[in-house]
């Protein structure tokens, strides 16, 4: 098993993404992550259009999906200049939190540039979809699962 460990302890790397529909009224779609250790991790009321990107992205980042129009994130897939510094700076994203409160998740991204780092707290979506592009890879911390399996 390939573990990144981390303060918060043990990270799981999704090996595997699928998206799909919950339920079609009211709409949640849906991201689900795949883990190293055969665990399933779900985001619901994802955008949309992350959960289209999750299951036709080779489509969208080759060029072969023709829309009249086109929304953000197929865009920013589709543009070299940008997609080029994701990936540059771009390490590796890490869901590792959890409001109770809210019942939110929050995922970090971690961006490098020469020898300094920056993290940032994003929506896990969000996040997915920038690893996605870039080419990265996704972690769980092990707490943040046993959190969604009870």
């Amino acid at each position: 098993m390939n573990e990144t460990t981390q303060k918060n302890g043990k990270l799981l790397k999704a090996v595997e993404m699928d998206a799909y529909i919950a339920s079609k009224d009211p709409l949640i779609p849906v991201i689900l992550l795949i883990l190293e250790n055969g665990d399933e991790f779900e985001l619901y009321n994802v955008p949309l259009e992350i959960a289209r990107f999750v299951i036709n992205g080779s489509s969208i980042l080759n060029g072969n999906e023709k829309k009249e129009r086109i929304d953000i994130f197929s865009f920013i897939a589709m543009h070299e200049d940008i997609l080029n510094l994701i990936k540059d700076d771009l390490e590796k994203v890490v869901i590792d939190e959890y409001d109770p409160t809210t019942m939110l998740y929050t995922a970090k991204v971690y961006f490098r540039k020469g020898k300094t780092m920056l993290v940032r707290r994003f929506i896990p979506s969000h996040a997915i979809f920038l690893a996605m592009i870039a080419g990265k890879d996704v972690y769980v911390s092990e707490r943040i699962l046993n959190i969604q399996k009870n």
